[in-house]
């Protein structure tokens, strides 16, 4: 049928006739299960045809030589994610202490006292001093740690951790019985916790912390010693760091064609 085709054994690189093109066909109309032997695996050739893979119940790859950062790192994480049968979930020993992979504009980690089993989003961190550790990575003299020691530059400016990255974290581990109502602290943008307003220069206006944000960082500040002015200066560096992340972020704009 004129301007039709239903095979080809060559492709020619001409409109209509590229390597692209007889793939997004064959996959998108005939296929259920699909297997793929390839040398060499880039990212952006699934990018490409994944519209095509939607209605395809089984997808099998076997990369022979190499594939690209991002497709490795993807496989990792699909590792990762993967359910963990019975047997592996009751040996698995949960932590108490959990710190997210992915951060934006909240200083959080968790207490995790029923030990639920958790992913690869959430690190687990194990101490003496479990209480006190949790207070200390819900600072703000965390915060500032975190923002030096993270990875910058993900989508919407967030933060990452890894656990390599978590591992340089510099900890004050405190020794204290916890006041009930700081388990109690909600999640929150670091600007509201703090009383800045992230539209405005920072050094402009005055800290005036939320009461449980100024309960639990007092905790730590007064483990320090720091004076008034010294507390003021954290909670600035902590707000700059920050805003310059995310401001950063917004400032890009990406093309779309």
């Amino acid at each position: 049928m004129e301007g039709k085709y239903t095979d080809l054994t060559f492709f020619t690189n001409e409109p209509g006739r590229t390597l692209f093109d007889r793939f997004n066909v064959i996959v998108r109309n005939n296929t259920k299960y699909l297997d793929m032997l390839v040398g060499f695996f880039c990212i952006s050739g699934f990018y490409l045809l994944y519209d095509a893979l939607e209605n395809v119940e089984k997808i099998r790859l076997l990369v022979g030589i190499s594939t690209d950062t991002t497709g490795y790192n993807l496989w990792q994480q699909a590792q990762r994610s993967l359910p963990l049968s019975r047997s592996e979930i009751s040996e698995k020993e949960s932590r108490t202490v959990l710190y997210p992979m992915i951060h934006n504009d909240q200083m959080v980690a968790f207490l995790n006292m029923d030990k639920f089993v958790v992913d690869h989003n959430l690190f687990e961190i194990n101490s003496n001093h479990n209480l006190g550790l949790w207070i200390f990575l819900n600072s703000a003299v965390q915060g500032i740690v975190k923002e030096l020691f993270g990875r910058s530059n993900l989508g919407e400016g967030a933060l990452k951790t890894e656990g390599i990255d978590i591992d340089t974290f510099y900890v004050v581990l405190i020794g204290i019985d916890v006041k009930p109502k700081l388990f109690n602290k909600g999640r929150a943008s670091i600007f509201t916790e703090l009383g800045f307003d992230p539209e405005k220069p920072i050094r402009e206006q005055e800290p005036n912390p939320l009461p449980d944000r100024k309960a639990l960082d007092d905790i730590v500040l007064d483990a320090l010693g720091l004076t008034e002015e010294e507390r003021k200066e954290v909670y600035y560096a902590i707000a700059e760091l920050v805003k310059a992340r995310l401001d950063k972020a917004k400032s890009v704009r990406f093309r779309v064609k």
